[in-house]
C-alpha cells in the first residue's frame, strides 16, 4: 500500500541532521583586535633591539639613512604577525592568510590593473585639489642619498603595504562592518589609517585625509571582492609621496632631481618630460600588473 510507505527514503526512527549554521565571521572578537594592536608597540620595540643589537654586535655602521630605521621596523612587523598568527591559529585553530582575506579575486585581472592606476591618480588629483603641502616629514629626511631612496621605494610598496592591509583591511574592518554595516565599518576603519600617517607626512591634515580617503577606496574593495589582495592599489600614495621628494619640476619640459652624494656635493640628473612618462608608467602601472598577475594565479598560503 502506498500510504504504508515512509515518505522520505529515511529509516523508520531516522531523520535528516539540520543544516549546520553557517560560520560567524570574523570568527575573532574585539578582545583579540585589542590584543593585537596593543602588541604592536612591543613588538615595534622588539624589532628596533634586535636590529640595533645586531649591528652593534657585528660593528656595522649603515651609512644610508633609511637602511637601519625600515629594517627596525620590518622585523617588529614580522613579530608582530607571527604573534597574531599563533593567535589564529591556537586560539581558533584557522590559518593565518585565509583568515585575513588572502585569497584569490574572481574578477578580470585587467579591472585589477584599471582600479589600480586609476585610484592612483585619483589621490594625486584630489591631493592636488586640496592644495596637499610638500612639507618636509619622516620620508624626505629619509632619502637624501640614492640607496635610502631605492630601500624606501621598494619596501615601502611591498611589505610596509602590505602589513597596513592585512591589519586594517584584513583584522579590523570585518569587526566594524559585522557591528555597525558596510558604509560605517569601512569609514571607521579608514580613520585610524589615516591618522598612523599624520606624523610620517609631517603632521599635515590633508596627508592624513587623503590616505584615510584612499583606506576608504580599499575597504570598499575588501569588503566588495571578499579579498585583501588586491594589491595593485595598496601602494599608490606611497609612490606618489616617494617620487614627488625627490622628483621636483624646474622648468616646463623638464624635469630636475638633485641626488645628494657623501661627499662630493650634488649630482644633478635632467629628464625630459617623456622620460618621466616612461619612468611613472613603471612606477604605477608596473605593480599594479603584477599584482593582478598574482590574484589571477591565486594564493596558495595558508
Amino acid at each position: 500500500m502506498m500510504d504504508d510507505q515512509p515518505l522520505d527514503n529515511q529509516p523508520d526512527g531516522q531523520l535528516e541532521p539540520p543544516a549546520p549554521p553557517p560560520e560567524r565571521y570574523p570568527f575573532w572578537s574585539y578582545f583579540d583586535l585589542v590584543v593585537f594592536f596593543g602588541f604592536s608597540f612591543p613588538a615595534l620595540l622588539l624589532g628596533w633591539a634586535l636590529v640595533k643589537g645586531a649591528l652593534t654586535m657585528l660593528h656595522i655602521h649603515v651609512a644610508a639613512a633609511a637602511v637601519e630605521p625600515v629594517a627596525e621596523q620590518a622585523v617588529g612587523y614580522v613579530i608582530l604577525f607571527a604573534a597574531l598568527k599563533l593567535l589564529l591559529q591556537v586560539e581558533y585553530e584557522r590559518p593565518f592568510w585565509p583568515s585575513l582575506g588572502w585569497k584569490r579575486i574572481r574578477i578580470p585581472w585587467l579591472w585589477v590593473v584599471i582600479a589600480g592606476v586609476s585610484a592612483g591618480y585619483a589621490v594625486v588629483f584630489v591631493a592636488k585639489l586640496i592644495r596637499t603641502p610638500e612639507t618636509k616629514n619622516t620620508l624626505t629626511e629619509m632619502m637624501q642619498d640614492p640607496t635610502s631612496f631605492w630601500v624606501m621605494l621598494i619596501i615601502g610598496i611591498t611589505l610596509f603595504p602590505l602589513c597596513e592591509e592585512l591589519a586594517f583591511r584584513g583584522f579590523l574592518q570585518p569587526l566594524l562592518v559585522r557591528s555597525l554595516g558596510a558604509v560605517p565599518g569601512i569609514i571607521v576603519a579608514a580613520i585610524p589609517f589615516g591618522l598612523l600617517h599624520y606624523h610620517e607626512y609631517g603632521d599635515s591634515w590633508r596627508h592624513a585625509l587623503i590616505v584615510a580617503a584612499a583606506g576608504a577606496a580599499f575597504g570598499w574593495m575588501r569588503h566588495a571582492t571578499g579579498s585583501t589582495t588586491r594589491c595593485s592599489s595598496w601602494p599608490c600614495w606611497r609612490r606618489e609621496k616617494i617620487c614627488s621628494a625627490k622628483i621636483q619640476t624646474k622648468h616646463p619640459n623638464s624635469i630636475q632631481t638633485s641626488i645628494q652624494t657623501n661627499g662630493y656635493g650634488n649630482r644633478t640628473r635632467v629628464y625630459t618630460k617623456r622620460n618621466l612618462v616612461v619612468q611613472s608608467g613603471f612606477i604605477w602601472i608596473g605593480p599594479s600588473v603584477g599584482s593582478a598577475i598574482q590574484c589571477r594565479a591565486g594564493v596558495q598560503a595558508s
